[in-house]
């Protein structure tokens, strides 16, 4: 398989899982059957978490130097990186990544 990516999005298109029309890219709807195969997932995962593991939640922004920290890690995906570059009118500092995964 070439791209991994493209068969992806072309399956859960097809499938009527996700709407890709909305004008930002990675940022889909989810269609009813789709969200319910996320919910069906996330409460096995949920499952999983009662009986082995705690939960952690880790900020939606990272600071551009740690997310630079990941190296080859980061190489994999740095060009679809969402960055918030101002909080309002005043501009950041710091470059801040919106988080790549949830």
């Amino acid at each position: 398989m070439e791209n991994f990516s493209e068969w992806f999005h072309d399956i859960l298109e097809n499938a009527d899982i996700t709407d890709s029309r909305y004008p930002i890219k990675g940022m889909a709807v989810w269609r009813p059957y789709g969200f319910q195969i996320r919910r069906a997932t996330l409460n096995i995962f949920r499952d999983l978490m009662d009986k082995e593991h705690d939960e952690t939640l880790f900020p939606l922004l990272i600071p551009e130097a740690e997310l630079a920290k990941e190296g080859i890690h980061v190489k994999g995906f740095e060009d679809e990186v969402y960055w918030v570059t101002h909080g309002g009118q005043t501009e950041l500092n710091e470059k801040l990544a919106i988080r790549p995964t949830s």
